[in-house]
């Protein structure tokens, strides 16, 4: 599994009185410029601005991306100061 915290963005699905629009994360099949469409994602955080996305493969497309936060599926590293700077901005 391969993790990644992106912004989350407002796609419309379907035309006419049948469209619906919907949050879906950044760069989803979803998005206007999709790279990755098989996905399992939560809204992280307060504000619903984030999403936590699981990919079954890691994406060098998607980690390339400067809004997106790559990280580990071992979530027993500790996250480096480099790591929170990033986060921060």
């Amino acid at each position: 599994m391969n993790l990644f915290l992106t912004n989350v963005v407002e796609a419309t699905i379907g035309s006419g009185p049948s469209a619906q629009t919907l949050w879906v994360p950044q760069f989803s099949g979803l998005d206007v410029s999709p790279l990755y469409q098989n996905f399992t994602s939560l809204p992280y955080g307060g504000e619903h601005t984030i999403a936590l996305v699981a990919l079954d493969s890691a994406n060098s497309a998607l980690s390339a991306e400067s809004s997106i936060y790559t990280f580990s599926s071992d979530l027993t590293m500790l996250v480096q100061s480099a790591d929170v700077d990033a986060l921060d901005a």
